[in-house]
């Protein structure tokens, strides 16, 4: 009986955490996109804007064209990671990788915060252990995420110092980003710790499946999928400072070290629809450049660009292609 009592309390308490879940994630698409028009509405210098843009110069052309460019390299870049991340369960070509990453686009724009991502990849695949190479894909996207909070971490200390934002003292950022730091070593040392872990002891499954996989990731594995994680950091960091620079020319080299890492922090932390994942990341940006003095249009319609190119191109890419075989 006692036991029939907690498990309704438990399935009260999951159904609580996803409704609570379920009204953050429109509470912060209704709230993205009222600061986007917002800010759209009351901006009074769209005439300079316009002509900024009409009067592009070679370099801000070469800079379109390098953004262009490094779309394939970034989705070259994550298919290598899913590649090396099942590579214990599954021998894929580079060429199924490359296709599932796509693919797996059209399961994570109707999810929230992608969750649908790795399971369309492994159901496209035609993979046996559907549920391990999601669970071993999620262990690589947790390391990409884990990047975006270190250097995020790093950048906001850096920003709230540079404007004198006295919120909390600054030290305790320099903890946390020591805190991350040393967890970012840990899984680098993964290998070793679920050596020492008993499994058997486990009685939670979802925890039993992730650690179980984890158990199966070697040294040389780790190392490859956090060199593909950094290097895909570089990328769409490249990408979000060129098309900035590109549509405002008071954002510099040192405005987008600060700024930018700080705006994908806040985007991964943040409880998100894909409806809302552009807006959410044009607010963060918005209120972030704010103090620099720049055009907030500029940065909205930067950061729209930016997400056409690197999510809504590939979901399009990833619906054609979802309707043809795989070749292994």
């Amino acid at each position: 009986m006692k036991n029939i009592e907690n498990d309704s309390l438990l399935v009260e308490n999951n159904n609580h955490q996803s409704r609570l879940f379920s009204f953050v994630k429109w509470a912060v698409l209704v709230v993205a996109y009222f600061v986007v028009i917002y800010k759209l509405a009351t901006f009074d210098d769209y005439d300079l804007l316009f002509a900024c843009i009409r009067n592009i110069t070679y370099s801000q052309c070469v800079g379109l064209i390098v953004i262009l460019l490094l779309f394939p390299v970034n989705y070259l870049l994550e298919a290598l990671k899913w590649k090396v991340s099942i590579s214990g369960i599954a021998n894929i070509s580079l060429r199924s990788a490359i296709i599932s990453t796509f693919v797996g686009n059209v399961g994570a724009i109707i999810t929230p915060n992608r969750l649908g991502d790795y399971p369309v990849r492994a159901a496209y695949l035609g993979l046996k252990n559907k549920v391990e190479a999601v669970m071993l894909g999620m262990i690589g996207s947790a390391m990409l995420s884990l990047v975006i909070v270190v250097f995020g971490v790093f950048a906001l200390i850096h920003y709230i110092s540079a404007f004198g934002i006295q919120i909390v003292n600054k030290y305790y950022f320099y903890l946390l980003f020591l805190i991350i730091s040393s967890a970012f070593v840990l899984i680098l040392l993964l290998p070793f710790v679920m050596s020492k872990i008993h499994f058997e002891k486990i009685r939670n499954k979802f925890l039993y499946n992730l650690f179980s996989e984890m158990s199966k990731m070697n040294y040389l594995m780790l190392l490859k999928i956090t060199l593909l994680s950094l290097l895909r950091y570089v990328v769409f960091f490249s990408q979000y400072a060129i098309i900035l620079s590109f549509f405002s020319s008071q954002i510099t080299i040192v405005n987008a070290l600060l700024v930018i890492p700080i705006v994908y922090l806040f985007t991964t932390i943040t409880p998100t629809i894909s409806a809302s994942e552009a807006a959410t990341r044009a607010g963060y940006a918005l209120l972030l450049f704010e103090p620099m003095g720049v055009a907030a249009p500029a940065v909205i319609i930067a950061t729209l660009f930016l997400w056409i190119v690197n999510n809504g191109i590939p979901i399009c890419v990833g619906f054609i292609l979802s309707h043809f075989k795989v070749i292994k």
